[in-house]
This record gives C-alpha cells, structure tokens and sequence, in this order.
C-alpha cells in the first residue's frame, strides 16, 4: 500500500519521504516537518493513533494534519485516532481520489467522505 500511495503522490509533484515504523516517523518528523503525515493504523512500534498524539505533543508539528488507513473498522479504531487529533481516518481498500481528498486536507476544504 505505502507504494501505490508514495506513487500517487509523487506523480502529483508532491515530495515524500516513507518510514518503516512509527518511532522512525516521529523522528523523521521532528528532522523535516512535513505538510502531512499520513500513515497506517498497525505500524511496527506505534500505532497510528498513539503516532497522532505524539506528533501533536511537538509544537513545530502540532499543525500537522495526520491521515490514518486501516482494515479495522468495527473496533474503535476511527474514534481513537480523532480522539488523538488525526484529521482522516479512509478505510481500505484504498479509493481511487485519494490524491485528491489529501488535497482536500492540505487546503482545508471539508470532504463529506471523512467523518471528524
């Protein structure tokens, strides 16, 4: 999935920069702070919600908008990742605009496919 996504973004001009893990994230975040960070909700050593706040918890990347995919939708994983400040929660399968919902969010323009 990191691929398809990386992909995606790259072919519309975006920079990326990809991580293995969540304490890789939190590190490579507070060296380059990104415009977003958008991650999996089951990453080796954090997972997405507890990468959110912690994220959240560094002033130079409290503002950054966070966009969190997951297989795992009837396990409150959507309202711990809110509650930790994430801007998205898009379950899989990946839909196809995801391009442009995460134009969406850099621009700050509401999209009725997220619930916040």
């Amino acid at each position: 999935m990191l691929v398809i996504i990386e992909a995606r973004l790259k072919q519309q001009g975006y920079e990326v920069r990809s991580c293995v893990s969540g304490l890789t994230a939190v590190r490579e975040a507070r060296e380059w702070v990104p415009d977003m960070v958008v991650c999996e909700y089951q990453l080796p050593e954090l997972r997405g919600d507890v990468l959110t706040r912690e994220l959240g918890r560094v002033p130079s990347l409290s503002h950054v908008p966070v966009v969190v995919f997951t297989w795992l939708e009837a396990t409150g994983v959507e309202e711990k990742c809110f509650e930790a400040g994430a801007r998205a929660v898009i379950y899989k399968p990946i839909v196809r605009d995801l391009v442009d919902k995460m134009q969406r969010i850099f621009a700050g323009i509401p999209d009725d496919d997220f619930e916040s």
